[in-house]
């Protein structure tokens, strides 16, 4: 018999399984994936919360420090406090470069940032002012033109601290806006992976049936063939496109198939010639009798 390659049924076993896990394997990668998409996506908006909240109290600490070297040296007379007000208005400086250097969403929060920023090159023009003055304690006149500036420097203090107030307000509207898309995430991703089951089910399904078939189907073939054969029709022949044991399977039955074929043919014509025969050996029999009847008429 001819050898033909193909794949064992040991082999075919593997890749169905294989294949069926297929579906569920992409499933895996694609929620790895996707999870870490989503963590990371939290954790930028986690980063982004807490530096608005970091940067505006960063603001409101800066700002009522920034107000202590001018009140303290009026009543103090220190002159090292000049020193603290420039190490503190560096600071505040820095907190609202900080602060501004976020990707504010809401107009309205970069134009309370730019008040802020002109109200703290206000409160740095009244302390230096403040701080100018020679010795507060013993000169009344420049005592009470100093005590006014700070007055209006408090005032300043309240209006800054108002700004930073209403500009918490608008990073907790932000938040409040990420933490939702942050939920919306969660929500969209959570009806993804479920989708992304219900196909890998369905795929795995789908998968299963067709190697089933890839497997089954010569095995059915040749069991609707022999229950054909079994019936009487001798001429049944199974498809040999298959490869492997399957094939060697199949060939062998359609030589077996062939085999019957020619001998049941052999045997009925085997059986015709005997009933050929017979017949004829009954009319000779038959001719012989007619005859021997008529030798004895005679």
């Amino acid at each position: 018999m001819k050898s033909h390659r193909g794949l064992s049924i040991r082999a075919r076993l593997l890749l169905a399984f294989l294949g069926v896990l297929l579906p569920y394997l992409a499933l895996i990668a694609i929620g790895v994936g996707g999870f870490r998409a989503l963590s990371q996506r939290l954790h930028s908006i986690e980063q982004e919360v807490t530096q608005d909240i970091e940067g505006v109290t960063d603001l409101q600490l800066a700002v009522l420090q920034l107000l202590m070297p001018a009140n303290n040296y009026l009543i103090t007379g220190d002159s090292e406090e000049r020193e603290e007000f420039e190490r503190r208005l560096a600071q505040t400086r820095g907190a609202l470069a900080r602060m501004e250097s976020f990707s504010l969403q809401d107009p309205k929060a970069r134009q309370l940032l730019e008040v802020f920023g002109a109200q703290v090159s206000q409160i740095e023009t009244l302390s230096r002012e403040i701080l100018a003055v020679p010795d507060p304690r013993a000169d009344h006149s420049a005592q009470a033109t100093a005590h006014a500036k700070m007055k209006a420097l408090d005032r300043l203090g309240d209006e800054a601290a108002l700004v930073l107030s209403q500009l918490r307000e608008i990073e907790h509207r932000e938040i409040r806006k990420e933490v939702e898309r942050g939920s919306g995430l969660v929500r969209r991703a959570a009806a993804a992976a479920l989708a992304a089951l219900v196909l890998s089910l369905g795929g795995g399904v789908v998968l299963a049936f067709l190697f089933s078939r890839w497997i089954g189907y010569p095995l059915q073939t040749i069991a609707r063939a022999s229950h054909a054969m079994a019936q009487g029709d001798l001429s049944q022949r199974v498809d040999t496109s298959s490869g492997g044991e399957l094939g060697e399977t199949v060939r062998a039955f359609n030589t077996m198939a062939e085999r019957l074929e020619a001998s049941h043919a052999a045997l009925r014509r085997t059986n015709e010639e005997s009933e050929a025969r017979r017949r004829a050996a009954e009319a000779l029999a038959a001719v012989g009798r007619d005859l021997v009847q008529s030798l004895d008429l005679a």
